[in-house]
């Protein structure tokens, strides 16, 4: 099912009203230790913010998790969640001055399971050291198309694309100390995950 939303107007001039909660919120959901994602397609022109909300009816218990600028066709996006907990998960219209309809489908909640990551298709996988200090290492058998970093809170802090190379690394100074959740995307489609510390 396709769903249309969009910010609302003031009913006493007809104005765009940003301070109005426009959203899709999802059934009640348990987020496991190893995380979830929410993949969804979305077409618009103005962004929209997914996040967390703990009461449906309460727009002031909602909790951004990443702000996603919209693009006009109809594109996949996935948000990563690492913070384990029962919740609702919710996509918001970012409530921009300009009234704008943001069409949303095919809407899939997904734990993050050794099941589902493929650890067992890649025993050759390593992330490395672990606890992390001065720079973070990859090293894969299969090629290696993208890495992303997400904190604690689901917000990714890291991205990049690395088509054709087997080892990468970066500089793991960069993050506050704390826990991580590194995704590695193969060339055969393969998504792995793992939780990696960073230490000083």
């Amino acid at each position: 099912m396709m769903y249309l939303f969009m910010n609302g107007l003031n009913g006493s001039n007809g104005q765009p009203d940003t301070t109005a909660f426009v959203a899709l919120v999802t059934p009640y959901a348990s987020i496991g230790s190893e995380g979830a994602t929410l993949t969804f397609m979305a077409a618009g022109t103005v962004p929209v913010q997914v996040g967390t909300l703990t009461y449906p009816a309460d727009k002031n218990t909602f909790t951004m998790i990443q702000e996603i600028p919209l693009l006009a066709e109809f594109t996949e996006y996935t948000v990563t969640f690492a913070e384990p907990g029962n919740t609702y998960l919710a996509i918001k219209h970012a409530n921009t001055i300009q009234v704008s309809p943001i069409f949303v489908d095919d809407v899939l909640f997904q734990q993050i399971t050794t099941t589902n990551i493929k650890d067992k298709d890649l025993p050759g996988l390593h992330i490395y050291p672990n606890p992390a200090d001065a720079y973070l290492i990859i090293e894969s058998p299969e090629e290696i198309s993208s890495v992303e970093v997400f904190n604690i809170s689901g917000n990714k802090v890291f991205s990049e694309k690395s088509p054709g190379q087997t080892r990468i690394s970066f500089p793991a100074s960069r993050f506050a100390p704390g826990c991580y959740l590194v995704q590695v995307l193969t060339k055969d489609g393969a998504l792995l995950a793992r939780k990696v510390l960073v230490a000083r």
